[in-house]
């Protein structure tokens, strides 16, 4: 991943590298963040929503949103389809964690997650190389 996107942060031990990644943020303030996680389909999916739960029946945070609403790229859903339904796996503690970061803080940072095939990871280089791409919708 790194020889394609340059500035890659690997979530291994999800709590502690969470919180070394919202320090980086601040302090790079980036112009988009993207999460990306390999596809455990014959697709890739873009991930529409966060939900507050865990495993299918832990709260991430009992006195958090619901449901978090990601940002969407421009120009995605022709390669990736959009997600139908959320999960409630590492990838979507992730998701929901960073959402909560940027809200409580204030920043205007577009957050995406992608659960990506191989064979899409160029189209979505480009997509990440045209940052306008990234902004709000």
């Amino acid at each position: 991943m790194e020889n394609v996107f340059g500035n890659v942060f690997v979530l291994d031990s999800l709590k502690k590298d969470l919180l070394l990644l919202t320090e980086k943020i601040k302090e790079e303030k980036p112009d988009f963040i993207l999460g990306v996680a390999k596809s455990n389909k014959n697709y890739s999916i873009i991930e529409q929503v966060a939900v507050n739960t865990f495993n299918k029946k832990g709260t991430i945070d009992k006195t958090g949103k619901k449901i978090l609403y990601l940002n969407i790229p421009k120009n995605i859903s022709s390669k990736f389809f959009l997600s139908k339904r959320s999960t409630t796996s590492f990838c979507n503690y992730s998701m929901y964690k960073m959402q909560t970061f940027l809200e409580d803080e204030h920043l205007s940072i577009p957050f995406s997650f992608v659960h990506v095939l191989e064979k899409d990871i160029s189209f979505l280089h480009l997509l990440v190389t045209n940052t306008h791409l990234f902004k709000q919708q």
